[in-house]
């Protein structure tokens, strides 16, 4: 917080929030968690992209009382072109989609010279932050992509958020549970490394009856090693001298548990998005039965909730 003119600032942004940098302190696992680096995970990614498709498909509607408003401007707005470049379907997408990873979503309400609303025209929340005025009001200040900064009301912002908790600022999935997505994380980057050119050297090991002539030796028979099992190479037979045995290693109790708690990571981030496994292709343990059951909950618990 600051304080300047009489007002009380409190800068929610891109640079302060732990969740849109690298993860601080006390993250186990070591992965740094941002929106960023956290769509990276195919279930993040998966699960942000079935939210926000099947928000932007839900038909959207004007209501008066019981009836469907069809003649309103903003009923119009809202069901054809939001803005100039969108379609209704582009922008809400693109709205879930910040509110899945960010927990904020903004859209500056562009009125018409009859105060019609002409347009919703969406601001980026990592460039959009909410100011405290005396009295209990706030304003948005926000940065466009050319870096021109522009101050709006509270009733020129339409301003969509997750669950809050200050009844101003949504509370972000990613940020709420860094830890565990930073473990799903750490799995992938583990299998990443694992498998990087297809190498299989961590399955095997390499019996030397001799010593080698110097270091120099021994440093240039591992680089040719792994040449030869690696890329292009990969899954070919190498050729053993100086009476040297190749010994592979089957899978392990390690590689076993490493898989199972992958298995489980990938679980936890479909609870953590409300997201049954099998919308995101996780079919371990689906039947026809169970997967109609979870389709018609995500839709009335999660979507129409």
């Amino acid at each position: 917080m600051w304080l300047t003119s009489g007002m009380l600032a409190v800068t929610r942004t891109s640079t302060d929030d732990f969740w849109y940098g690298p993860a601080p302190t006390g993250n186990a696992a070591g992965m740094p968690v941002s929106p960023q680096t956290a769509i990276g995970h195919p279930v993040v990614f998966a699960c942000v992209r079935v939210k926000s498709e099947a928000v932007a498909k839900i038909p959207l509607q004007m209501l008066r009382g019981f009836d469907v408003v069809r003649d309103h401007p903003v009923a119009r707005l809202m069901a054809r072109k939001p803005n100039r470049w969108q379609t209704s379907f582009e922008w809400r997408e693109m709205m879930q989609a910040h509110l899945e990873l960010r927990g904020n979503a903004y859209s500056q309400i562009v009125f018409g010279q009859g105060g019609d609303v002409r347009e919703l025209v969406p601001m980026h929340p990592d460039r959009t932050t909410i100011e405290d005025l005396p009295g209990g009001d706030w304003r948005f200040r926000t940065t466009d992509a050319q870096g021109r900064m522009r101050t709006l009301v509270r009733g020129e912002v339409l301003h969509l958020k997750q669950f809050s908790t200050d009844g101003k600022l949504g509370t972000s999935t990613i940020g709420a549970q860094r830890e565990g997505i930073s473990t799903a994380l750490a799995t992938q980057d583990y299998a990443g490394r694992t498998w990087k050119n297809g190498a299989r050297h961590s399955g095997m090991w390499v019996e030397q009856p001799a010593k080698f002539a110097n270091e120099d030796a021994k440093k240039k028979w591992r680089e040719d090693f792994r040449a030869s099992m690696s890329g292009v190479n990969a899954g070919t037979t190498p050729v053993m001298d100086q009476g040297m045995k190749l010994h592979e290693l089957g899978m392990t109790n390690a590689d076993a548990q490493y898989i199972e708690s992958r298995k489980a990571s990938n679980n936890d981030v479909c609870t953590m998005f409300l997201v049954p496994p099998h919308k995101v292709g996780i079919l371990d343990r689906a039947t026809n039965n169970n997967i109609e059951q979870q389709s018609r909950d995500f839709y009335g618990d999660t979507m129409l909730g």
